[in-house]
C-alpha cells in the first residue's frame, strides 16, 4: 500500500512539474508573441506614416500640375447605334413555301468586319482602397442618406468634402479644390462606398453611378460641384477619370474599356473619354493621370447588381405540339430602373451579361420541367417556340421612340420586344437550360442567333471549328435551321 502511495505521489509531483514547465513555456511564448506583435504594429504604423506622406506628396505634385494650362480638345458627338429600319410586322414562316430550300444554306461571315470580342477584359475583384480612414477625424462627420435603385444608402462623410465649388472654372481653382479635398478624410467615405459596392455586386460603371448619386444628393442644383466631387472620389478610388471645362461648365470625362453609344467623347492619350454631360464642341482638360489612378471603366455586367428587393411577375403562355403552358416569371423593378439609366454599349455586353438570381431561378423553375427528358434539338425547338408565341413584337422606335437594347430581365418588364432583345433572351435560355454554345448574328437591320447542334440539318454558320445551326427568335413559326430569306445572301457579323 505504501509503495502504491509513493508511486502516486511521484506521479502527482511529475505532473505538477510538467504543468509548471508548460506554464513557463506558454509565458515565454506569450512574451515573444507580444514582442513580435509590438514590432509588427510599429512596422505597420511606420508604413502608414510613410504611405500617407507619399500620398500627400503625390497630391501636392498633382495640384501643381493642375495649375498648368490645360489643352483644348474637340468634343465628338456621341456615336449613334448603327441601325437600319426593322420590319414593323415580324415575318412569319410559311412551311413548304420555297421548293428551292430543300438543302441547308451556309450563311456568309464577312471576314473584313472585325469581330466584337471582349473576352480579353478582366473583371476586377474590387475597387482599390487608398488607405485607412483617419480615426482622428471620423468623429467629425455628416451623415447622408439616399436611395440607389431601391437600396437605402447611409454614409458618414467628412464635412470638408461637402463644400461647394462657387468660383469660375479655371486651372488654378481646380488645383485649389484638389488640395482642399485631399486634406479631408476622403478614405472614410470611399471605404463605405466600396463596402456598399461589393455588397451590391456593382461593376466599375455602376460604382460611378453610385458616386454620382452621392454627389447629386450633396449638390442637387449645382452641377459643377457635383462633377468635381465625383471626379475626386473616382480618381482616389483608382479610376481613370478627368474633368474638363468649357466657359462656365464643368464635365466629367470617363475612360471606358468598351464603346459607349450616344455619349459625346474626347480622344486623349489613345483612349476615348466619355462625357456623361454634353458640352459644346471643345473642352479643356489635362493629359497626365494622377499616380495610380489608371483603371478604365468596364461596363460589362459579369455579375447582376443586387438592388432593391421588390418583385413583379410577368404571366406568359405558349403552345407546343398541342399542349398549352402558362408560366409566371419574376423580375425586380429596381434592376429595370438601373438598366434604364445604364449607357448603351455593344451587343456583346448584352449577350454575355449575367442575370439576377431571382429571374434565373424563375426561368429554371418554369421552363426546366417542360424540357426534361427531351433531346437537345427538341429543347431548342421548345425555347424557340416559347419566344415566338409568348412575346409580342414591336420595334423600339414604335415602343420608345428610339433604339433601346434589352438585358434579359428587361424583356419580362416591357410589353414588346424586337429582334435583338429576343435573341439575347434566347441565347441565355439555350446556354443556361440546355448547355449549348450560341452565337449572335448581325446583319443589316436584323439580329438573330445560331446554336451549336450536332447531326442537325439546317441553315448554318461555321465559326471556330463549330457548326452552328440558325435559330431565329423573330422569324415567327420558323423551326430550328430556318433563316429568313433576307439574310441568306448578306454578310454577317459575329457576336460571340
Amino acid at each position: 500500500m505504501k509503495n502504491k502511495l509513493f508511486i502516486v505521489v511521484l506521479c502527482l509531483s511529475a505532473m505538477q512539474i510538467q504543468a509548471q514547465n508548460v506554464d513557463s513555456l506558454l509565458k515565454e511564448k506569450n512574451k515573444a508573441y507580444k514582442s513580435l506583435s509590438k514590432q509588427r504594429d510599429k512596422i505597420i504604423k511606420d508604413y502608414k506614416i510613410d504611405f500617407e506622406r507619399y500620398v500627400s506628396e503625390e497630391d501636392h505634385k498633382f495640384a501643381i500640375y493642375l495649375k498648368k494650362r490645360w489643352t483644348e480638345f474637340q468634343v465628338f458627338s456621341g456615336k449613334e447605334i448603327p441601325t437600319k429600319p426593322k420590319p414593323t410586322i415580324p415575318p412569319v414562316f410559311v412551311p413548304n413555301s420555297n421548293i428551292n430550300r430543300l438543302d441547308p444554306i451556309k450563311l456568309i461571315v464577312d471576314s473584313d468586319i472585325e469581330l466584337i470580342d471582349n473576352s480579353n477584359l478582366i473583371e476586377k475583384s474590387e475597387i482599390p482602397i487608398p488607405r485607412e480612414p483617419n480615426k482622428n477625424k471620423t468623429n467629425r462627420i455628416t451623415v447622408l442618406e439616399f436611395d440607389f435603385f431601391g437600396r437605402e444608402i447611409i454614409l458618414g462623410m467628412d464635412p470638408a468634402l461637402i463644400s461647394s465649388f462657387e468660383k469660375a472654372p479655371s486651372e488654378i481653382e481646380f488645383s485649389e479644390y484638389w488640395t482642399k479635398a485631399a486634406r479631408a478624410d476622403y478614405p472614410y467615405v470611399i471605404n463605405q462606398l466600396i463596402k456598399y459596392s461589393n455588397a451590391m455586386k456593382l461593376n466599375d460603371w455602376a460604382y460611378y453611378m453610385l458616386v454620382d448619386k452621392l454627389s447629386k444628393q450633396i449638390h442637387p442644383e449645382d452641377n459643377n460641384s457635383k462633377e468635381l466631387l465625383t471626379w475626386f472620389i473616382l480618381v482616389k478610388s483608382g479610376y481613370n477619370a478627368k474633368i474638363g471645362y468649357n466657359a462656365n461648365d464643368v464635365s466629367l470625362l470617363l475612360a471606358s474599356k468598351q464603346q459607349i453609344f450616344r455619349y459625346p467623347y474626347v480622344s486623349l492619350n489613345g483612349c476615348n473619354y466619355y462625357l456623361p454631360k454634353s458640352l459644346n464642341s471643345t473642352i479643356s482638360t489635362y493629359k497626365k493621370d494622377f499616380e495610380g489612378s489608371n483603371e478604365l471603366f468596364n461596363v460589362s455586367l459579369y455579375k447582376s447588381p443586387n438592388l432593391g428587393a421588390e418583385t413583379k411577375t410577368r404571366n406568359l403562355s405558349f403552345n407546343y405540339r398541342g399542349e398549352n403552358h402558362s408560366l409566371a416569371f419574376d423580375y425586380q423593378p429596381s434592376l429595370i430602373a438601373f438598366y434604364n439609366e445604364y449607357p448603351v454599349v455593344d451587343f456583346t455586353t448584352y449577350f454575355n451579361a449575367s442575370v439576377s438570381e431571382l429571374t434565373h431561378e424563375s426561368i429554371v423553375n418554369q421552363l426546366k420541367p417542360i424540357l426534361d427528358n427531351k433531346s437537345e434539338l427538341e429543347q431548342v425547338e421548345i425555347l424557340l417556340t416559347f419566344i415566338h408565341q409568348a412575346f409580342p413584337y414591336q420595334t423600339d422606335e414604335e415602343q420608345f421612340g428610339r433604339e433601346k437594347y434589352f438585358f434579359v430581365e428587361d424583356i419580362f418588364s416591357y410589353p414588346y420586344s424586337d429582334c435583338e432583345d429576343r435573341s439575347v433572351l434566347f441565347t441565355y435560355l439555350v446556354r443556361s437550360l440546355v448547355g449549348l454554345n450560341t452565337l449572335g448574328l448581325k446583319t443589316t437591320g436584323h439580329v438573330f442567333t445560331a446554336v451549336e447542334l450536332e447531326n442537325v440539318r439546317g441553315d448554318y454558320v461555321d465559326y471556330k471549328r463549330g457548326h452552328y445551326i440558325v435559330c431565329d427568335p423573330t422569324y415567327m413559326g420558323a423551326s430550328v435551321g430556318v433563316a429568313m430569306p433576307d439574310v441568306l445572301n448578306q454578310n454577317l457579323k459575329i457576336i460571340p
